[in-house]
């Protein structure tokens, strides 16, 4: 099952909980942000729902790389590049000089951060 989340914890859960109600059997969900990663684990644990063996979320984001120490549901999440901003607004120019762009498609190589090296990138002050 596929349905958007947002980019919203709340709208995560929402749609998770429907995604659990509809599906007995769930063998892993990934996300494409940590924020609808701890919505769909917030509605994973409501359920009691022991089936999931893994969410993956993007963004870096403190509580999940809390649950990923704790071996939670999370066992991996993925850090944005920061170059990816720059490659964004190069294409936004190319199309408002009334340009195609360059590059139809942009793929960044994203850092996998997993049990194994989350203490790495894990910030016990930071806000996010």
């Amino acid at each position: 099952a596929s349905q958007s989340g947002d980019f919203s914890t709340e709208k995560s859960l929402e749609v998770m909980e429907n995604i659990l109600q509809a599906h007995p059997q769930i063998d892993a969900v990934f996300t494409q942000d940590d924020g609808m990663a701890l919505g769909v684990i917030q509605a994973i644990k409501e359920a009691n729902r022991t089936d999931i063996q893994f969410v993956t979320g993007a963004g870096g984001g403190k509580a999940v790389f809390e649950d990923i120490k704790a071996d939670g549901f999370m066992s991996a999440t993925f850090l944005y590049s920061p170059t990816m901003v720059e490659d964004a607004v190069k294409i936004a120019a190319d199309i408002a000089k009334g340009n195609e762009p360059k590059e139809s498609m942009v793929i960044k190589e994203a850092t996998q951060v997993t049990k194994e090296n989350v203490d790495e990138f894990y910030d016990s002050e930071s806000k996010f």
